[in-house]
């Protein structure tokens, strides 16, 4: 594998070019033969039934260079070095009056500086199947990273395929990707694991995100915090404060006829006339993430992402301490059986937060349900929006594989796992992954707050409501 990629060397002349340009680790991976074509196009098919092959280019975005220039900075978004920055001061800096801010050297010692690279990765992993989209049904589409490389080498689509995988750590082999990274000490409060694995929503994503892919505006579920840690390549964010309306960041009054609402066209054609309505006193922070940054998303901020280059990162959810109040506030509507253990657990680890969500739960006249513990089938669920591509989707990681046999297996699906064609449901449990049909961050999508809401997560107004159970998984 080639030497690690510098950090921070780049943000001086981003407007001069490509961050890394992929073309130098790409070489030695091979051709698209026609049967690694035909993988493909039955994935994108998948993933996206409403183009048809010839469709998948039709805004001819890979002939304009403009659409991945870095942006602008705009807004206040400050960056500290983690060699400077305690746990103490992060959270009374930043997470406890939920602002976002760019980490860098979290990632300066991740072993994943070498081994993520796309030869590295093509080398150890290309015979497993990654998931890169999902279809109208909610079943993940899954594909042989092989395949997916050699696509990420030579795709000219205007939303492409997004790796958003959560299911990852739960492959004996694959699992070696969570031995390569760590998480930064400023995120290691992690309540939900006291429900364990199995039940708690999916939380963290191995994201690929070729250049003109990404993920559409969302909230991340659960009224949770994100951080997204990128490795190779640069991302394009824009954020917006919670109060402000679905409708206005959407931006679908905006949209004119014939336009898509990919990740891709949101940059490309929404964004700006949005900012062109809202004039100065529209509030956003809009920066270029790049590699060996990481990037805090605190509950309640909406926010998209759009991949400059050919982009690795891992990205995962958290409820800690700090926003504890916000998160048990929706999940203990969203995820009703799950909050019922959770609330058990935390009597046991942590009797002062139990005390705290019973206080909660007074102020609100809420009553839990015990019996929702005993039902059979506790399976978790989430809903993910894509924003540039999130979906809802099962707790459990439906899958319909392409390209290889039909078997079964299960996986947790999540906020990843919503991800179609184009874009990712970004933050990433983010509204679940890549949109196009989300991804940290980014994402899995959870129900917005009303138009004109404040930012107060409170109540049901993140809560997310479990899709219908889907039958057996399915592979093709």
């Amino acid at each position: 594998p080639r030497a690690p990629y510098p950090l921070f060397d780049h943000r001086a002349s981003a407007e001069q070019g490509c961050a890394w340009d992929p073309c130098d680790e790409l070489q030695d991976l091979g051709e698209c033969k026609k049967h690694d074509r035909e993988i493909l196009f039955d994935a994108k098919g998948r993933a996206r039934t409403d183009l048809r092959r010839s469709e998948w280019a039709r805004y001819a975005y890979a002939r304009d260079d403009s659409v991945l220039r870095a942006p602008k900075p705009h807004g206040v978004m400050p960056r500290e070095h983690a060699s400077s920055l305690s746990v103490e001061e992060f959270v009374r800096k930043y997470e406890a009056p939920n602002m976002p801010v760019v980490l860098e050297g979290c990632c300066d010692k991740w072993q994943a500086r070498t081994t993520w690279s796309v030869q590295e990765l093509y080398r150890r992993w290309r015979h497993r199947r990654f998931k890169c989209g999902e279809d109208d049904e909610g079943y993940a589409v899954k594909i042989k990273l092989k395949y997916f490389l050699r696509y990420l080498q030579s795709q000219r689509d205007d939303s492409p395929l997004y790796v958003f995988d959560s299911g990852f750590d739960d492959d004996n082999k694959a699992s070696a990707l969570l031995q390569e990274y760590e998480v930064p000490p400023y995120f290691r409060d992690d309540l939900f694991r006291l429900v364990g694995e199995r039940r708690r929503p999916p939380y963290r994503w191995f994201l690929i995100g070729p250049r003109r892919s990404g993920t559409s505006p969302h909230i991340d579920p659960l009224a949770t915090s994100a951080w997204n840690a990128l490795l190779r390549g640069r991302k394009r964010w824009i954020l917006f404060p919670p109060a402000t309306s679905k409708a206005l960041v959407k931006a679908k009054s905006l949209m004119k006829p014939g336009e898509d609402d990919e990740p891709i066209d949101y940059f490309t054609n929404l964004l700006p006339r949005l900012k062109a309505a809202g004039g100065p006193d529209l509030e956003y922070i809009e920066f270029t993430q790049y590699p060996g940054e990481t990037v805090f998303v605190p509950g309640g901020w909406w926010h998209a992402v759009l991949n400059l280059d050919d982009t690795i990162a891992v990205t995962q959810n958290f409820c800690s301490r700090t926003n504890f109040d916000r998160v048990w506030v929706a999940t203990r509507t969203g995820r009703k059986r799950m909050a019922v253990k959770w609330l058990e657990e935390l009597e046991v680890h942590y009797p002062d937060l139990a005390a705290r969500a019973r206080m909660l739960n007074d102020r609100d006249s809420f009553e839990m349900d015990p019996a929702k513990r005993k039902r059979r089938g506790d399976r978790i669920e989430s809903s993910s929006s894509s924003s540039s591509s999130s979906t809802s989707s099962s707790g459990t990681d439906d899958e319909v594989e392409v390209g290889g046999p039909r078997t079964r297996a299960d996986g947790n699906g999540g906020a990843g796992a919503g991800v179609a064609a184009g874009g990712a449901r970004d933050s990433d449990m983010a509204d679940a992954g890549p949109v196009g049909g989300s991804g940290s961050g980014e994402a899995a999508r959870a129900p917005p707050p009303p138009a004109g809401g404040s930012g107060a997560l409170s109540g049901s107004r993140f809560a997310q409501a479990p899709p219908p159970t889907r039958p057996t998984h399915l592979k093709f």
